[in-house]
């Protein structure tokens, strides 16, 4: 059966349009009367707010209102908007005396409300915490880019004072663009590469400028960027390489007969760069040292097990003393008195474990 009739209901005139029959349609009892946005103007369904926000509106602003223009505000508190609050007045710094090294200083940034710098520096906070109290001395009263400053002007100097004339391309045509670095096989420098490519070119210092090098030929050598600042400013045993000869000999020679010979290039010394004998990886100064230095370290291994031994034979012996001792009767005090040591070290003597023979902790 339709849900549709075309005749007439009872008591309703004829020429009316025909009505629907059958379930009446649900109306939402939530749904309020059609208003606008009060932000932006968009038509909304209200909900019983003082002032209607949409969702858009409300998302992007929030739910809050400006005590001053009354406009949207993002924060619900009470107050004014971004707009209208007032301009935040001006910091003045005012010089300050720093709690461990007594130092004057001027705060770099606004302190909290309620708190108060007590320290001039990041070091000085440390030192507190590590229990560092007035007088102290800092080692060191400047940052990081300060320091690096004062190197780089160090290095300038020095430069000026020392300079020979030697430009860095006649250093590159003396060592035949080769690399002069210990441990880089004396690889080829490519002249078509530029900074900052690793493989480019750049002039080392054999004792850096930072530790008093200077700026002479003797002192410079050809080296790949990546060897250079691999290397940084790390003298170590190169410095033996200023009393030899820092040239490499020459790649090719020519015979009595006039016919040309390839040399075969030695490797040089790994810690030097001087010339070794075959089959060794360092020079016979660079080996004797590296030979003393691991003799060295053997005899204090040595020093401290022979230290080990006399300690345990000297405390077997005083734990045969305390023994025999406490089986006289002899009281505790007594016997660290005439033994010449603690109180403690006998009592832990007569707890000993006599399985093990480990004293207690």
């Amino acid at each position: 059966m339709s849900n549709w009739s075309m005749s007439p209901l009872p008591g309703m005139p004829e020429g009316r349009p025909p009505v629907r029959r059958g379930r009446p349609r649900r109306v939402s009892a939530r749904r309020g009367p059609r208003v606008s946005c009060w932000v932006c103007g968009k038509p909304m369904t209200s909900h019983g707010a003082e002032r209607p926000t949409c969702a858009s509106c409300r998302q992007k602003y929030g739910s809050g209102v400006c005590s001053k223009c009354g406009g949207p505000k993002r924060e619900a508190t009470p107050g004014m908007c971004r707009k209208c609050q007032p301009p935040p007045e001006p910091w003045i710094p005012e010089a300050r005396v720093c709690e461990l090294c007594e130092c004057t200083y001027v705060p770099k940034y606004r302190p909290r409300p309620g708190q108060q710098q007590r320290w001039c520096s990041k070091s000085c906070a440390t030192a507190w915490r590590n229990g560092a109290r007035p007088p102290y001395v800092r080692k060191f009263a400047g940052d990081p880019a300060t320091r690096a400053l004062a190197q780089s002007r160090t290095r300038r100097l020095r430069h000026a004072q020392t300079w020979d004339g030697i430009t860095d391309e006649e250093i590159l045509q003396r060592d035949g663009w080769r690399c002069q670095i210990p441990g880089c096989n004396r690889r080829p420098i490519r002249k078509d590469l530029r900074f900052p490519h690793p493989r480019s070119k750049s002039i080392d210092h054999i004792v850096p400028l930072s530790l008093g090098g200077d700026d002479t030929a003797a002192n410079k050598r050809a080296a790949h960027l990546k060897c250079n600042i691999a290397r940084s400013a790390n003298a170590g045993d190169e410095q033996i390489a200023l009393f030899g000869s820092l040239r490499e000999p020459p790649l090719v020679t020519r015979t009595v007969t006039g016919a040309v010979v390839k040399v075969r290039r030695r490797k040089p010394c790994v810690v030097c760069g001087n010339e070794k004998p075959p089959r060794q990886t360092r020079c016979n100064a660079c080996q004797q040292q590296r030979e003393a230095a691991i003799e060295q370290r053997l005899q204090a291994v040595r020093n401290r097990l022979h230290e080990a031994e006399e300690r345990r034979k000297r405390k077997t012996l005083l734990i045969a003393q305390v023994e025999e001792l406490r089986a006289r009767g002899l009281p505790t005090r007594v016997i660290a008195a005439k033994l010449g040591t603690s109180h403690r070290m006998v009592i832990r003597i007569g707890l000993r474990d006599p399985v093990t023979g480990l004293l207690p902790r």
